[in-house]
């Protein structure tokens, strides 16, 4: 039943993808549920998911396509909009600069030197120690480093916009390097998580704001994404190396295991749907508590003190 269940997912998002100019939403959600459910399914083969969570999600998409059938009205495209390359590559790069004082000063202020930048080993005893003071929650930090985060962030989501403006697939590589180098020296793999997706966020603006169209999907851009996921994989056996201080087949099983927490919400889902509906403390309300103000109003429920 999953199976098909999944199939059905799939053919909706190709129909959408065939209509996303006029149900460009709707793509982009049905498409981030499907990924999800198909890497988790990868992640977590030996886990039977329950048919209730392909239903609650293809369902969702179904409703989230129904509301933009009924509300959406085409976009004109905006063209007349000029924009400075020389002034955006400034932005790019001083963003890149100030970004790059994070994890500098962040091995400062932790009190590494930064002579491990230049030693393979003294860098695996950086990214443990690190890992350790991280977890026991030692890690010292500035207003500095607040500060300069902020721009690591942004020269990802500006550098990905002036990737599809001007084709440049350098801009991207450049503004990336500060959170690679976090990920190298501090085994923290949520800033350049964060950043990839912030230069997604960067294209899909472009297209959808500027070209009131989805990026087209081509061999070449999904043999860079292969290839992209492929680097990400290594870099986090690698973060796992430096943890350790080895590599074998449990690093390896270690890594896969991290990565699948990645879409371990799906069973947790999966798992509580399958549940919900046993014990005597487990009723449906419809709703009722979602809109308790509504309900309580109508009669139907009496709204109690206290955060819902």
């Amino acid at each position: 039943m999953n199976i098909l269940l999944f199939i059905m997912l799939f053919f909706i998002v190709i129909l959408l993808y065939n209509k996303k100019e006029f149900f460009l939403f709707s793509f982009l959600y049905t498409t981030y549920w499907f990924l999800n459910i198909l890497f988790a399914e990868v992640f977590f083969s030996d886990y039977k998911f329950s048919e209730l969570t392909y239903v609650l999600i293809i369902f969702s998409c179904i409703s989230i396509f129904i509301g933009e059938l009924l509300g959406t009205t085409k976009i004109n495209k905006i063209e007349n909009i000029k924009f400075s390359k020389n002034r955006l590559y400034t932005f790019i790069y001083v963003s890149f600069l100030i970004g790059l004082i994070f994890p500098i000063e962040s091995l400062i202020i932790n009190g590494i030197s930064l002579s491990t930048l230049v030693s393979f080993q003294n860098l695996l005893e950086a990214n443990n120690t690190m890992a350790v003071a991280r977890y026991s929650e030692d890690v010292k930090t500035s207003t500095l480093s607040q500060i300069t985060l902020v721009f690591l962030y942004l020269s990802p989501l500006l550098a990905g916009f002036a990737n599809c403006k001007y084709k440049s697939n350098k801009i991207v590589i450049i503004s990336l390097l500060p959170s690679l180098l976090v990920l190298l020296t501090q085994n923290t793999k949520l800033v350049f998580i964060a950043c990839l997706l912030l230069v997604l966020v960067g294209r899909l603006t472009y297209f959808i704001v500027f070209k009131n169209r989805f990026p087209k999907i081509s061999f070449k851009l999904l043999l860079k994404v292969i290839v992209g996921f492929f680097l990400f994989y290594v870099l986090m056996i690698f973060t796992f190396i430096a943890r350790v201080g080895k590599f074998d087949e449990n690093v390896v099983n270690e890594s896969n295991s991290k990565i699948a927490t990645y879409f371990a919400h799906l069973p947790a889902l999966s798992s509580w749907l399958e549940n919900y509906y046993q014990g005597e403390h487990h009723e449906l309300l419809y709703g009722i508590e979602t809109f308790f103000g509504i309900a309580n109003f109508f009669g139907i429920a009496e709204r109690k003190v206290g955060v819902f």
